[in-house]
């Protein structure tokens, strides 16, 4: 009985069951969530002023992928630009065994400058019709730089760029001190004009501050900030080969004239012997003009003096050769008749055995010691250095030695009570078959001293070197420079220098021969950074 009972139960499980197969996971279906699955990761990993690199994931049985544009904050209500990439294109980045974590890297370009974007992207399987919803994100293009460099003259100056699709128009404006612009002078450019990548803008006043700026319609391309050379005011003279600097300019003191601008020719050598400026002339400008070929003209001058207290001094795109002619400095200051100022911009200078600037007296009251953008070779080879105060100073207010590499040199600096402010930064030092015993000698520590995003490299000789003359470690720091192995240190090192594993054949192209350009092959931390921007 109790065998019936339970086969008839069975039975009826089995019947309800079959009664209810038909219903198992029978409801409705959502046709459009049917898609691909989206990209695991969608983001920006480098973005730049006219292009940015995307990173994002494999979306599984996708044929191509949608990229979308706009530059309404992620409305994407105004679509601007739409870019399709097949799937069968693209390599991969990193790969992954999981599919679906597999990375590729897309760079987009032809974006304008200092500009809010918004981008998504899908996928879609040309196959069977499924497409994946939308990732995105949001981002800035950073201000864009197409200038490369600008030269001056005195009334005009040469700009350069980069080369670019579009362009429409320059705006040059006078610059203050402040930056603040005025008198904006609009150039339209032609296409050709635009694909030569360069335009001499004339009409320029001597001795003033400008800003270039380049524009695509309303959009800033790149600005770029300069200074014509010469004065404003005052007497220009273009020297010739015949002529004698110490007669020009008294010839200049004697009709009162005191500021002077004296211009050369580039590819001319003048061999004017040694200067001396006389009293009345209180500013003098040095200007070089480049001839066609690049070639700044060449002043033989063994060593200039002056009769009285002058305001400034400025040499700008000059090559001054001091021939090595005896024991010479370039100024050797030994009475109170000095410059309030003095500066060195585009030069080369060389052959000055002992110092290009010697102070050898006290009580000096100097604002600025400038030397920018130089080439400097050859210098303080009699055991001087580069820049010497040999006394205590009332006054120095800066000392600065920017972007200009240095080679087969002795000292560069020795520094006294007085002064200020001491500036080091983006210089290569190169000693190779010059042996220095120190570059730094400081006889009273100055108000500030900072070295930075400098290179120290070659071998001195053979000869180990110290860094400074004695220990002055607790206030000079070389952070964020960097010194070749082939520098044998002797007892004084450069505090807080990051050390290079190679040599400095392995970071330069030819450094033997003047070539600082690095090495492609150079795995170098300050690349763009450290050393003379001329090289990178």
């Amino acid at each position: 009985m109790k065998t019936k009972i339970i086969y008839a139960f069975l039975s009826c499980m089995l019947l309800l069951a079959a009664a209810c197969e038909d219903e198992v996971n029978n409801w409705p279906v959502d046709g459009s969530q049917d898609g691909l699955f989206r990209s695991l990761t969608f983001e920006e990993k480098k973005v730049m002023p006219t292009s940015i690199e995307i990173g994002y994931t494999k979306v599984v049985n996708a044929t191509d992928y949608i990229f979308e544009f706009s530059e309404d904050s992620m409305l994407f209500q105004n679509i601007t630009r739409t870019v399709t990439i097949k799937a069968d294109t693209l390599t991969p980045f990193a790969e992954s065994t999981t599919q679906m974590k597999t990375e590729y890297r897309t760079i987009f370009e032809d974006l304008k400058g200092v500009t809010k974007y918004s981008v998504r992207m899908k996928a879609i399987s040309s196959i069977s019709g499924r497409q994946s919803g939308y990732v995105s994100f949001f981002f800035q293009t950073p201000e864009e730089q197409i200038f490369t460099k600008a030269t001056p003259e005195i009334d005009n100056v040469t700009l350069t760029w980069t080369p670019v699709k579009s362009l429409t128009h320059l705006v040059i404006s006078e610059r203050d001190e402040n930056d603040g612009l005025s008198n904006p002078r609009e150039i339209p450019l032609t296409q050709e004009m635009v694909d030569a990548c360069s335009i001499v803008v004339s009409g320029l006043v001597g001795g003033t501050g400008y800003m270039a700026q380049a524009f695509d319609g309303e959009v800033k391309r790149g600005e770029i900030k300069f200074r014509t050379s010469g004065m404003q005011s005052g007497e220009v003279i273009h020297v010739t080969e015949a002529d004698t600097i110490t007669y020009l300019l008294d010839d200049c003191a004697a009709r009162k004239v005191t500021d002077v601008s004296l211009v050369f020719e580039g590819g001319v050598t003048y061999n004017s012997g040694s200067v001396t400026i006389p009293g009345g002339i209180e500013n003098l400008v040095f200007v070089g003009v480049a001839s066609d070929a690049g070639e700044l003209p060449v002043l033989e001058i063994p060593t200039i003096s002056l009769k009285e207290v002058m305001n400034g001094i400025t040499f700008e795109n000059v090559h001054l050769d001091g021939l090595n002619d005896g024991k010479n400095y370039l100024f050797g200051i030994g009475n109170s008749s000095c410059f309030r100022s003095i500066s060195f911009t585009g030069c080369t200078i060389a052959h000055y055995n002992r110092s290009i600037l010697r102070f050898n007296t006290d009580k000096l009251e100097i604002d600025e010691i400038l030397f920018d953008d130089c080439m400097i070779t050859d210098i303080a080879h009699d055991g001087y250095g580069m820049i010497v105060f040999g006394k205590a100073q009332t006054r120095v207010g800066l000392v600065s030695v920017t972007k200009s590499t240095l080679t087969e040199m002795g000292s560069l600096m020795q520094l006294n009570d007085g002064i200020e402010k001491v500036v080091m930064d983006q210089c290569i030092v190169y000693n190779n078959t010059f042996a220095t015993k120190n570059y730094y000698r400081i006889d009273k520590q100055p108000g500030a001293i900072s070295v930075t995003n400098t290179i120290f490299a070659g071998s001195n000789n053979g000869q180990k070197l110290n860094a400074t003359y004695s220990n002055y470690s607790t206030y000079f720091l070389f952070t964020s420079s960097y010194m070749t192995s082939d520098i044998i240190i002797d007892r004084y090192g450069f505090t807080d220098i990051t050390p290079y594993s190679g040599t400095s054949e392995d970071l330069f192209v030819d450094p033997a021969n003047g070539d600082f350009h690095l090495k492609s092959t150079a795995k170098f931390p300050g690349k763009e950074t450290a050393g003379d921007p001329r090289w990178w």
